[in-house]
C-alpha cells in the first residue's frame, strides 16, 4: 500500500524513454474573449524556446468546459460554436499579440466536442491553413 510519500503510484516502466526527453514548459495565460469574459488557456513552450520566434503554442479552455462553475459550463447550452468559438479566436489573437504565433502559419485541431468545434471554426474563418478533426459529428 502507499505510504505517506505516495511512492505506490510511481512506476519506472518508461523511465528509460522519459529520462531522455526534454518536455516543454507549460504556462497558464488568461485573456478576455469578445464579450469581456476572462478565459484561461495554456501555452506550451517547446524545449529551447526562443523569445521572438513563433511556434504553435496555445490550448484554450473555452466556455463549455468544466471546472469553472455551472454558468461557465452551461454558457454554450443550445449555442455550440457561439461563445466557445469567440473564446478560441481570442486565444489565437492573444498568442499572436505576444509574438508567440505566426498568423500566417496556424492550424486548428480538436477531438470529440473540440472536433465539432474545429469543424465549426473552419466554416467561420479562413485564418487557419490546416485543420484536423477527430471523433466529431462528421
Amino acid at each position: 500500500m502507499a505510504g505517506k510519500s505516495g511512492s505506490f503510484w510511481r512506476t519506472a516502466v518508461n523511465s528509460d524513454v522519459l529520462s531522455g526527453l526534454k518536455l516543454g514548459e507549460v504556462e497558464k495565460i488568461q485573456f478576455k474573449s469578445n464579450d469581456g469574459i476572462l478565459i484561461e488557456g495554456f501555452v506550451i513552450k517547446p524545449p529551447g524556446f526562443v523569445a521572438g520566434k513563433q511556434y504553435p503554442v496555445v490550448q484554450p479552455n473555452p466556455r463549455g468546459s468544466t471546472g469553472y462553475g455551472q454558468a461557465f459550463c452551461m454558457a454554450i447550452w443550445q449555442d455550440w460554436g457561439g461563445p466557445d468559438y469567440f473564446d478560441v479566436m481570442a486565444s489565437v489573437d492573444e498568442v499572436i499579440s505576444r509574438g508567440w504565433a505566426d498568423p500566417d502559419r496556424m492550424g486548428v485541431t480538436g477531438w470529440s466536442y473540440d472536433g465539432i468545434l474545429t469543424n465549426h471554426v473552419i466554416t467561420k474563418t479562413d485564418r487557419f491553413k490546416a485543420a484536423a478533426t477527430g471523433a466529431s459529428a462528421t
